[in-house]
């Protein structure tokens, strides 16, 4: 898609279209979410704003717009922010520190059962909820690894 085809999506995203009845009454028309159009607007938006290129100056104030909480009333739209699932959330952050934890201890010595007993206590998490944090880590864990073989100074 070219720059301007993507400009064009991205608008009709942020601001919506007008679309005339068949009466000849204009109307408000905004792509519906997760609806292949949509869809294809929201990457070309992603498009514009990592192309590396200058922000068009009407896009960078729709999207203003869309965030700012002071908003005037006829703005019909906003940004909410939340998160991409609903129910019980992993903690990244924390969980990343446990399998760190986990992977220092074993890597000084300790065995498996003793450094989850101690991140375990560390954390304030049962072992079981370790040992699932531990599985889930395997990635990090093989960059860890990685990292320890790793013949060059750190």
């Amino acid at each position: 898609m070219s720059d301007e085809e993507d400009l064009l999506l991205a608008r009709v995203l942020l601001i919506g279209r007008v679309k005339t009845d068949p009466q000849g009454t204009r109307h408000s028309d905004y792509l519906i979410e997760g609806d292949p159009d949509e869809l294809a607007a929201r990457r070309a938006l992603v498009r514009q704003l990592r192309s590396g290129l200058p922000l068009d100056i009407q896009l960078r104030g729709h999207l203003a717009d869309l965030f700012d909480p002071d908003a005037p009333a006829w703005e019909p739209r906003k940004i909410r922010i939340r998160h991409r699932s609903s129910g019980r959330r992993s903690d990244y952050v924390r969980d990343t520190q446990i399998a760190s934890h986990v992977h220092a201890e074993m890597t000084g010595g300790k065995s498996y059962e003793d450094a989850i007993a101690s991140a375990a206590v560390k954390s304030g998490l049962s072992e079981e909820m370790v040992k699932k944090i531990w599985g889930k880590y395997r990635e990090v864990r093989s960059l860890l690894e990685e990292r320890d073989n790793d013949p060059l100074p750190q």
